[in-house]
């Protein structure tokens, strides 16, 4: 069965390894952006919170994209990214003082692994010391702050592990109020064999290939299709040839239209006449032909489920870090504060 369309919220939960990899990503940005790095945005029961770790933040998030940005864009986004992650890093603040008040701990298996698929996710022809030297860190420093983000999953999980999933009512609400997420268009399960044609090919070249695809097809439709498999991955010009020609299942609007027309239009196992596109000339099969349809409640039943089920948790995350706030002190840009006059 096809994937659905279903749009589904992600569980609300602190990566450590996204954690990590957003807070330490690699580029120059930060280096010359302007402003007071040492300059106190926030302040979290005493914690501060500089302009430069929000700099570094925000430089991880954009990447060489920031040098791309128009002039007159610059400023605007750097301003909205820049109030996101002030957020973001009370919210990590608040976590870090609730996880030693907790006393969380994460064994140094878990440490490991995380470590171990960081140096899994380097360039190949990037050392994992070469990496720390780049951060102008240690991995001692880099354990740390692993640790720190492990912990702080293990609270957030620890504190979500109370929700409940929905009843089956709610699960059947939701999937009478939201029907248009299940419908899915009209679909076709196809292979094809591609004998490629090149821009600069002469039209005495595009003859012989047209010839030729239609050699194959002859000799598929012969068979029934029943060595299609074989000689797609003999012949077949297209990258599909590994898998024996299947596109797998399309819905309009996925394929160039002369091969689209064909495509929906062919029969179930019929092997159809020739199709020429920009790419050359096609011989395709129909595996099977959908019509447009409603997915039934049995088979999206568990989507439904979880998506629910992480809504909750969302709203649960929102709730504890909004319990967190209200027991802390924090003092939006203090500096800006002692600066007004009495």
């Amino acid at each position: 069965m096809e994937k659905k369309r279903m749009r589904l919220v992600k569980v609300v939960s602190i990566s450590a390894f996204a954690l990590l990899v957003g807070a330490f990503a690699l580029n120059g940005w930060a280096l010359n952006a302007k402003g007071d790095k040492d300059g106190v945005l926030a302040t979290v029961d005493g914690v501060k919170i500089t302009q430069g770790e929000v700099d570094e933040r925000v430089s991880a998030m954009l990447g060489p994209r920031a040098g791309m940005l128009p002039p007159e864009e610059q400023a605007k986004v750097l301003e909205q990214l820049s109030q996101n992650v002030l957020d973001s890093l009370i919210v990590e603040t608040l976590l870090t003082k609730a996880v030693e008040k907790e006393n969380v701990t994460v064994s140094d298996t878990d440490i490991n692994e995380v470590l171990t698929r960081l140096k899994g996710s380097l360039p190949p022809d990037m050392k994992f010391e070469d990496y720390l030297k780049r951060m102008g860190m240690t991995e001692n420093d880099l354990r740390r702050t692993v640790t720190k983000n492990l912990r702080i999953q293990k609270l957030v999980e620890q504190q979500l592990a109370s929700v409940s999933p929905p009843g089956d009512a709610d699960v059947e609400a939701y999937y009478a109020d939201h029907s248009k997420e299940f419908e899915m268009p009209e679909r076709v399960d196809v292979r094809h064999i591609l004998i490629a044609v090149g821009q600069d090919d002469a039209q005495e070249t595009k003859t012989e290939k047209m010839k030729k695809a239609e050699k194959i097809r002859e000799q598929v439709a012969a068979g029934k299709g029943k060595d299609f498999e074989k000689i797609a991955a003999e012949i077949s010009d297209c990258p599909s040839k590994a898998n024996g020609g299947k596109l797998g299942i399309l819905s309009r609007g996925q394929a160039v239209k002369p091969f689209e027309d064909a495509a929906f239009n062919q029969k179930v196992g019929e092997i159809g006449p020739v199709v020429e596109t920009q790419f050359g000339y096609h011989v395709i099969e129909v595996l099977d032909h959908m019509d447009a349809s409603k997915a039934p409640l049995s088979e999206v039943k568990e989507k439904i489920a979880q998506h629910l089920t992480e809504q909750k948790k969302e709203k649960a995350f929102h709730a504890y870090i909004d319990s967190l706030k209200a027991t802390a002190t924090i003092d939006a840009n203090p500096d800006a504060s002692k600066s007004d006059p009495a």
